[in-house]
């Protein structure tokens, strides 16, 4: 038996949500969900000044399937 991974990231909950329901009528299941941050970036501090404190990035979603096969 062997299984397949696919790692996914997604900027939204509806794009994973979506994405999601795709896969699994592929027979693909969600094994793990994770949150990641993003950092404030240089050019966001420019454009926004002390304001990129209180107006973070989204955070990303990583998102591991399995399928066995």
């Amino acid at each position: 038996m062997t299984t397949e991974t696919l790692v996914r990231e997604y900027r939204s909950r509806n794009a994973f949500e979506k994405d999601a329901q795709i896969l699994a009528k592929q027979n693909y299941k969600v094994v793990s969900v994770a949150d990641q941050q993003q950092r404030v970036g240089c050019l966001r501090v420019l454009l926004i000044g002390i304001f990129a404190i209180f107006f973070k990035p989204k955070p990303k979603l990583i998102v591991t399937y399995e399928k066995a096969s």
